[in-house]
């Protein structure tokens, strides 16, 4: 998720250009923290996804 350029399966069909995350990870390590994400599955949802950053 945060390579550049990734794609998540399924959005191939989409337009978009691609730089995602990236930058924002480079940024928030460049200033010395960190960034992660995790999923939260929900029945007959989609899925949340959080993000944590220090």
């Amino acid at each position: 998720m945060f390579s550049k350029y990734y794609r998540v399966e399924g959005a191939h069909q989409r337009t978009g250009s691609g730089p995602g995350l990236y930058p924002v990870k480079c940024l928030v390590e460049r200033e010395g923290g960190y960034i992660n994400h995790y999923t939260e599955a929900r029945v007959g949802a989609p899925a949340l996804i959080y993000f944590e950053f220090r």
